[in-house]
């Protein structure tokens, strides 16, 4: 069954007549509420119906939703719009919305909710201010709040409703950079520190201004799991606190703890970064056991399954898990944490959940089969438009749960579908890539990163390519912005393809700017950015000042911040283990809250908040090279790279790095501007 895009939240009433997802952007933000879940046909309905985002009804949607069946009420996180929006469940009607803002607690992100077993209360996870607010439904009116760690992401409650875990997928809370009066307010023009330093923890003076440090990763409201007692719901309280999956230092990035499910004695959590299940008693708060998520023997030294949302068994002996990273539900023995098997599923399966008998299971895959083409020979646009964040359809997966003598042949299938079967490799001899372990004949490598165009747009009509010319609007006959003659739009493209090599049919997971840079430098996204890219491109992740978690928001900017750092880090990381050395110009420091207009040379950004760059990047970037900025022509990049070049590399100064990054973004795209050197795009 399809959904709107990217089905990120996924809830079944008590009763399991009703399933209902949260689409997360990019549009329409919305739900999907399917009935007859038992039938050969089930009914699947929309809310709200446009293929847009229906602004009145629901602005923006986060991960939680909530069934309550009895009253026949749907309740969702508005995520940015700081609201629980309610819908009749009958005809799908707009039934209002409850604010948690407050004067003192303004601009609310709301990410998971949950409902009491008795249907009178809501509990909801609010980003920005870094809190779980207790609801009275009924009144919709916020009756508590309590302090919890940071960005709280998933949400889960005992089966007696006493009790709520929290799981905190945040590392560090970010600050404002001073502001004293002349001082630019929009911030630095380079991050103030890399991480892990000093400087990063203890603060420093950064172009005459000062940043705050971050403190330590390792203190209890990072990458945890808090226990809150909720028997009063006016008097909320904490009673346990749980640093779940690897600990920074031995690990560079957080365990990123995504998903939640308690049964009567025991809690799971995934860690997504760490592709780990873990079990604590819910008595003493001990993990009892934690499993790796390794699909094959051979890559257990890998990361990339993305365990994501998490759902029990009715008599609770198995545990079932979402591997967003490899398409596939994972099945664990909930009693010894020994991993049974894989299930297929669509792309980017994000919750799951399982019928009150135990023999359904329910996916959520926020990617579905993938947005597919949006323009070219036999393509016709619908309502939705042509744009790759609104085709992203997701899909809900019907199943009957696997017997075990069943799960190998689906593992082996899973297995295969990812490429994780070995394949022998045949190169001929004075191949310039070697063999693993052999030397090679390469000695520098320069990656030249462009923006986000599709391959036929720029070589679609490439003589001996696999393209389509219809689409090669920048191509050598390209279609422009203010002139009606057919010009070259990149005869230095075609010159490279057409003096070396032309590669074609390359495929990677991003779908935008802000994951796809992330992809780029080597770190596949995590919950994390694929939740906040989706919901910001639509408008439903906004940066702002007035509350800490939202200080955090990326919006569209792309670099890697210590949320979405991987357990071994990303290219610059690998590199520098290696004993790789590299120069970077441009990657990297496109932060949340991010100024990029005119006037910013050199580095083309304004940066107010105090999030750090890797340390290993941070030390070997260019100060000089503009990053994305669409007010500099690439020709001044250009010509700073080649500056560099001279003063650095081929005066002696020092050795050329093997390795070199010149990021060329001017080809995003922007209004004409000839006076920029660009007058096309």
């Amino acid at each position: 069954m399809t959904t709107a895009p990217h089905p990120f939240g996924m809830a079944l009433s008590g009763d399991g007549k009703v399933l209902v997802t949260v689409n997360g952007g990019i549009e329409p933000f919305s739900l999907t509420v399917i009935r007859d879940l038992d039938g050969a046909s089930p009914v699947v309905r929309q809310l709200p119906p446009a293929p847009r985002t229906d602004k009145r009804a629901l602005p923006s949607a986060f991960v939680g939703a909530a069934v309550d069946a009895p009253r026949r009420l749907v309740y969702a996180s508005g995520g940015d719009d700081g609201r629980i929006a309610v819908f009749a469940l009958d005809d799908g009607t707009a039934a209002g919305a409850i604010s948690l803002s407050s004067p003192s607690l303004p601009d609310p992100f709301l990410t998971d909710i949950a409902l009491s077993p008795d249907g009178r209360l809501l509990y909801a996870l609010d980003l920005a201010h870094y809190r779980l607010v207790v609801v009275d439904a009924a009144a919709r009116t916020v009756l508590a709040s309590i302090g919890v760690g940071r960005n709280p992401f998933a949400l889960a409650l005992t089966g007696d409703g006493r009790r709520a875990y929290v799981a905190n997928m945040g590392t560090f809370q970010y600050s404002l950079i001073e502001t004293r009066a002349g001082d630019d307010p929009r911030g630095l023009g380079f991050p103030p520190f890399g991480y892990p330093s000093r400087e990063a923890r203890e603060g420093t003076v950064a172009e005459g201004r000062q940043a705050p440090g971050l403190g330590d990763p390792g203190v209890d409201e990072a990458c945890s799991v808090w226990g809150i007692d909720v028997a009063d719901p006016r008097r909320p309280s904490v009673v346990a606190r749980l640093k779940t999956g690897l600990p920074v230092g031995p690990a560079i990035g957080g365990s990123s703890p995504a998903g939640l499910a308690v049964s009567a004695d025991t809690l799971f959590v995934s860690n997504a970064t760490n592709d780990s299940v873990e079990a604590y008693d819910l008595k003493a708060h001990q993990r009892r056991w934690r499993a790796l998520l390794a699909p094959e023997r051979s890559i257990e030294g890998l990361r990339g399954v993305l365990p994501f949302g998490i759902a029990l068994s009715p008599d609770g002996s198995r545990v079932f898990v979402a591997e967003s990273g490899i398409n596939a539900v994972g099945v664990l023995d909930a009693r010894s944490g020994a991993v049974l098997g894989h299930v297929p599923a669509g792309w980017y399966p994000s919750r799951v959940a399982v019928s009150p008998g135990g023999g359904r299971l329910y996916v959520s895959n926020a990617k579905g089969f993938g947005a597919g083409p949006n323009g070219g020979r036999g393509y016709v646009e619908g309502p939705e438009g042509s744009y790759v964040g609104n085709l992203m359809k997701g899909t809900v997966s019907l199943m009957d749960v696997p017997a075990d003598a069943e799960l190998r042949a689906l593992s082996d299938r899973v297995r295969a579908n990812n490429g994780f079967v070995p394949r022998p490799v045949d190169r001929p001899p004075g191949h310039p890539v070697p063999l693993t372990g052999a030397s090679s004949r390469i000695r520098h490598v320069v990656l030249i990163a462009k923006e986000n165009r599709t391959f036929d747009e720029v070589y679609g009509d490439l003589p001996g390519a696999d393209g389509d010319p219809s689409l090669a609007r920048f191509g050598t006959t390209g279609r422009t912005v203010g002139l009606h003659a057919q010009v070259r739009v990149t005869p230095n493209h075609r010159a490279l393809a057409e003096r070396f090599a032309l590669s074609d049919n390359f495929y990677v997971d991003s779908d935008v700017s802000a994951d796809g840079h992330r992809w780029l430098v080597g770190a596949y996204a995590n919950h994390w950015v694929e939740t906040i890219t989706a919901a910001g491109y639509g408008g439903g992740a906004r940066w702002k000042r007035t509350a800490p978690g939202r200080l955090a928001l990326f919006e569209s900017n792309s670099s890697l911040t210590p949320e979405d750092y991987l357990e071994r880090g990303s290219m610059w990381e690998h590199l520098a283990r290696g004993g790789v050395r590299f120069r970077n110009y441009g990657e990297g420091f496109e932060f949340a809250g991010t100024a990029e207009e005119g006037g910013e040379e050199p580095t083309g950004a304004r940066l107010p908040v105090n999030v750090p760059m890797p340390e290993v990047l941070f030390a070997a970037t260019s100060r000089e090279f503009p990053g994305f900025n669409m007010n500099i022509p690439d020709q001044y990049r250009a010509d700073v790279f080649l500056k560099d070049l001279a003063g650095r590399y081929a005066s002696g100064r020092e050795a050329l790095p093997p390795f070199l990054y010149v990021f060329l973004p001017n080809d995003h795209g922007a209004e004409a501007a000839p006076e920029r050197g660009y007058p096309f795009l």
